[in-house]
């Protein structure tokens, strides 16, 4: 496979798209690209976070590429550059995981490296509520370990998330990525923070190719004690607690109402399709102070429930039916 030279792949990308009307995106973020290291060149540092002066400074040489890369979208610029001073861990994570393919490829001599330009972005979470109202100074860098989240979602974001009381079910190879990415955004890492991750399972030799956070060492020892063990020697700050405990009617004295009340969320991080199975169930009642979920891994559809006061749409996990409504114990709002 032979690859173009740079200045080549810079002039005439190559960029493969889902469908033809993502790729005037794409030719966009190639422009900003190389409108944010000239940008670099010329002032030896990045653009400020949430600096209207330096947002217009890489839209303008981004518009000195527009004839050659294709329409430019200005306002997909202007948000780029107003965070690409930022660094946040799930989207490293993502990158890193791409090169790391790439390199077995290249050691290996399997499969065929990428030949093309790949652009990956969120830049959705910008629309968050009250993200569009940052300043300058709401995302100035503080000197903290977090100042790359900052940078993009302000320091009233990253205090948020210190508090937050989370579970998290499961310390598979889904949980590992999540318990990492946890400790390293700061999650429950402030003072009233708290973070509970159980599996009643322990670390086998078979887990440590795909399970981060486990070595040699810890075979045979139970995996939510070793991957709470894990987040705290990330960050120290972390607000951790390990159990060791099945998630479901068996245990529903221990997770009951109380328990999820004073929750702000769950992330559900079960990797086995009978633990799915269980987890999925069927629609039943939700109680009004069910906590949210962020993201459930997989292709599990959730049935929908609705907010009979609010008449807010949920989606909804129970468990399995047992002749009355149930309890909804992981569920997110959308």
């Amino acid at each position: 496979c032979r690859q173009e030279p740079l200045c080549q792949a810079l002039k005439e990308p190559k960029i493969r798209v889902e469908s033809p009307e993502d790729l005037p995106r794409s030719l966009s973020l190639h422009a900003a690209f190389q409108a944010l290291h000239a940008f670099r060149r010329e002032q030896g540092r990045l653009p400020r976070p949430r600096a209207p002066a330096d947002a217009e400074r890489v839209l303008e040489l981004a518009r000195s590429l527009g004839a050659q890369q294709g329409p430019l979208d200005e306002d997909l610029v202007r948000a780029f550059a107003s965070v690409s001073a930022g660094d946040l861990c799930p989207m490293a994570a993502v990158v890193g995981a791409l090169a790391a393919q790439e390199v077995l490829k290249a050691i290996t001599g399997k499969f065929l490296p990428l030949d093309q330009w790949l652009y990956f972005d969120a830049l959705e979470c910008l629309a968050l509520a009250g993200t569009a109202q940052l300043t300058e100074t709401d995302c100035a860098p503080r000197g903290s370990r977090y100042d790359g989240q900052i940078a993009v979602f302000g320091a009233n974001f990253q205090e948020k998330l210190g508090h937050q009381k989370y579970l998290v079910v499961g310390a598979g190879a889904i949980g590992c990525e999540l318990l990492k990415n946890f400790a390293m955004m700061g999650l429950a890492a402030g003072p009233d923070g708290e973070l509970i991750v159980t599996d009643m399972d322990t670390v086998a030799l078979s887990n440590l190719h795909r399970q981060l956070l486990y070595r040699s060492a810890d075979i045979s020892k139970p995996k939510s004690v070793v991957a709470a063990a894990a987040m705290q020697r990330m960050n120290p700050d972390v607000r951790v607690t390990a159990h060791q405990n099945q998630v479901g009617p068996a245990t529903e004295m221990l997770y009951g109402d109380n328990f999820f009340r004073h929750l702000d969320g769950i992330a559900s991080a079960l990797d086995t399709l009978e633990a799915r199975e269980c987890q999925e169930g069927q629609r039943g009642q939700a109680p009004g102070h069910a906590p949210w979920v962020p993201s459930t891994p997989g292709s599990l559809q959730a049935p929908i429930w609705r907010d009979a006061v609010s008449g807010a749409a949920h989606h909804c996990w129970t468990r399995a039916q047992r002749g009355h409504g149930g309890t909804c114990w992981l569920w997110y709002h959308s």
